[in-house]
């Protein structure tokens, strides 16, 4: 039979199916969904990142919700609770609270590997990376780093992760097949916010008290700039052209934007008071900082450093994490 002659309506759906994605894609797209941690609400703030709004409160996320990080599938979150010193574990889909998860002596801080297999848990205490499986509910390995880990980053591979530790001031370098560090980078003190650049040429250290930034080759493990700022550092994270660094200067209540070309100081963004954490969405091409003590989100267009939007949260917003 030939179908020459057949109805054409599939083929016009079809082509008017085309044009409308290719006018209006934001209407296909899904919006993005941030988890914020308010520490002295003891709650979630779940933000719509396309409306920028709140959409729901997330209660009962322990004593003092801090540090939050998603499971590779976005099912679940698991929020490190500063006052119990245990995991709270989020159900992401029903965005309730289903239990909580003792991981060392005083977790500080969380990340999940690349491939979503392993959760590397910092512990304060023991000054350890303690290393679960996906679920944390199996203890799989202990490295040993410098006292108070802080942060954790892995190169895209999941090769290697680093780890800052900031009383001793220096960066764990850990291969993390072998489960054991190879290099150990001494930043200059205070070792906090950790961001590598997009072709993972560099890493970027704040260093507290020094009020510096160290570049660190990745291929050497050498500093190659140390930037300094008017200001105890934090935070850092680098803009999604890899051409700028953002720092949170907390006590001057603004970000640092630093030119990674030139390694110096090229504009600052004024925010709320103390921001603290700084998040890099890549695909909306927007950065988000917590303001601890307005109980704000700051929204930063990176293309002109400038702030976009304000977000209220709870009392003492803190980690954030973007949902899988």
């Amino acid at each position: 039979m030939s179908v020459r002659n057949g109805p054409k309506w599939p083929l016009l759906l079809v082509s008017l199916c085309a044009i409308v994605r290719l006018l209006t894609p934001w209407t296909l797209a899904e919006a993005a969904t941030l988890y914020v941690t308010n520490g002295h609400s003891g709650t979630i703030s779940v933000i719509d990142t396309a409306s920028r709004k709140v959409v729901k409160t997330i209660p009962n996320v322990g004593a003092r919700p801090n540090r939050v990080a998603f499971t590779r599938d976005g099912q679940r979150a698991y929020v490190v609770d500063d006052e119990a010193l245990v995991l709270i574990v989020i159900d992401a889909t029903r965005q309730e609270v289903i239990g909580k998860i003792p991981a060392g002596k005083r977790p500080y801080n969380l990340a999940f590997t690349p491939d979503g297999k392993s959760s590397y848990v910092l512990d304060w205490w023991d000054s350890e990376v303690l290393i679960f499986d996906a679920e944390l509910k199996r203890l799989e390995g202990k490295i040993k780093v410098g006292t108070w880990p802080a942060y954790t980053i892995f190169s895209r591979d999941g090769r290697i992760a680093y780890v800052s530790n900031e009383t001793t001031g220096d960066v764990s370098v850990i291969d993390t097949e072998a489960r054991r560090v190879i290099a150990t980078i001494h930043s200059g003190g205070y070792a906090m916010g950790l961001s590598l650049s997009p072709d993972e040429k560099y890493l970027y250290v704040g260093n507290g008290e020094p009020r510096t930034v160290s570049k660190v080759d990745t291929k050497t493990h050498q500093i190659v700039a140390t930037i300094p700022l008017m200001d105890i550092t934090h935070d850092v994270a680098v803009t999604p052209d890899g051409k700028h660094l953002y720092v949170s200067l907390r006590n001057l209540n603004k970000i640092a934007v630093i030119s990674t070309a030139e390694d110096r100081l090229v504009a600052t963004i004024p925010q709320g008071r103390k921001p603290d954490l700084i998040l890099m969405d890549p695909v909306e091409n927007v950065a988000y900082v917590t303001n601890r003590h307005s109980g704000t989100v700051s929204v930063i267009d990176p293309r002109t450093h400038t702030v976009t939007g304000k977000i209220a949260v709870g009392a003492n917003p803190h980690g954030m994490a973007l949902q899988p």
